[in-house]
C-alpha cells in the first residue's frame, strides 16, 4: 500500500512507458532518462496531490490524501530534492528540446491550479485530467521521439494505444472518488462525463486498443495492447469488489507498468 501512497506506482508506470516507447521507436534511451523522467514525473504528481490536500484544508477523506497531508513536510522536501536533482541531470544529459517541452508542461500545470483557485468551474476538473494525461504522455514519448530517426508507421499504433490506456486509467481512477468529489464539490472527469459518458469512453477505448493490437500484431508490443484491453474490461469489476481503495488504485496505476514484462 505504501507504494501507492508514495506515488511509486506512477514511477513504475513511467518506467514501463519508457520500455514501451523505446521498443516502439527502436530508439535506445539515454541512461539518465531512467532517473530524470521518472523522478520529474513523480515530483509533478506528488506536488499535485500536496496542493489538493492544502486546498481541501486536510479534510479530503481518502487515505492517499490523508497520507500526503500527514507527511506534507517530508514529501515537500522530497519533491524539492528529487526535482532539483532531476533538473540538473536533465539539463546536462538530455536533448534541449525535451527540457523546453517539460518547462511548457510545468507552466500549464501551474496555470491550471491558478485558474481552478480563481474560477472553480467544474470544467476545470476535465482540464486538470487532460493536463495529467498530457504530462504523462510527454514524459514517456518526448525524448524517444526527439532521438528517433523517424516515426515508423507501426509506431503510430503503439503511441495511440498508450495514449488510450493513459486516458482510460485516469477515467477509471476518477470513478471511486465521484461521490466524495460531489460532496466536496471537487471537479473531476467522472463528474463531468457522468455514468453514461464514462461507459461510452471506456467502450471507445476498448475498440481503439483492439484496433491497435491488430496494427501491432507483427511486433512484440501486441501482448501489451491486448493486456490493456483485458484490464479495461476487468477493472470496473475490481472497483466494485471488496478490495480496499488503495489496492484498487494501485492495480489501475500498475496497468501502465505492464510493458516492463517485455524485459523480463
Amino acid at each position: 500500500m505504501i507504494v501507492h501512497f508514495l506515488n511509486l506506482d506512477i514511477l513504475l508506470g513511467i518506467l514501463g512507458g519508457g520500455i514501451y516507447s523505446s521498443v516502439a521507436l527502436g530508439t535506445p534511451l539515454p541512461f539518465s532518462w531512467w532517473f530524470v523522467v521518472p523522478g520529474a514525473t513523480w515530483c509533478l504528481y506528488t506536488t499535485d496531490r500536496l496542493i489538493d490536500t492544502r486546498r481541501s484544508n486536510n479534510g479530503y477523506p481518502t487515505l492517499r490524501h490523508q497520507f500526503h497531508s500527514r507527511y506534507r513536510t517530508s514529501l515537500t522536501f522530497g519533491v524539492v530534492a528529487v526535482g532539483a536533482a532531476s533538473a540538473i541531470v536533465g539539463v546536462f544529459t538530455l536533448p534541449w528540446e525535451s527540457l523546453f517541452v517539460a518547462a511548457l508542461v510545468s507552466i500549464l500545470f501551474g496555470l491550471h491550479h491558478v485558474f481552478q483557485r480563481m474560477i472553480g468551474s467544474r470544467w476545470l476538473g476535465a482540464i486538470k485530467d487532460v493536463n495529467v494525461a498530457l504530462a504523462y504522455i510527454v514524459a514517456v514519448w518526448s525524448v524517444p521521439l526527439i532521438l528517433a530517426d523517424g516515426i515508423p508507421t507501426i509506431a503510430i499504433g503503439a503511441i495511440t494505444a498508450h495514449i488510450t490506456m493513459v486516458a482510460a486509467t485516469i477515467v477509471l481512477e476518477s470513478l471511486p472518488d465521484k461521490v466524495i468529489d460531489e460532496s466536496l464539490d471537487q471537479p473531476s472527469i467522472a463528474r463531468l462525463l457522468g455514468e453514461a459518458g464514462t461507459r461510452w469512453f471506456l467502450f471507445i477505448s476498448i475498440v481503439t486498443l483492439v484496433l491497435c493490437t491488430w496494427l501491432l500484431r507483427t511486433t512484440m508490443l501486441w501482448p501489451v495492447s491486448l493486456a490493456w484491453v483485458a484490464c479495461i474490461l476487468s477493472l470496473p469489476l475490481v472497483l466494485r469488489s471488496q478490495l480496499s481503495m488503495p489496492y484498487k488504485r494501485l492495480l489501475i496505476e500498475l496497468t501502465l507498468a505492464l510493458p516492463i514484462a517485455i524485459k523480463l
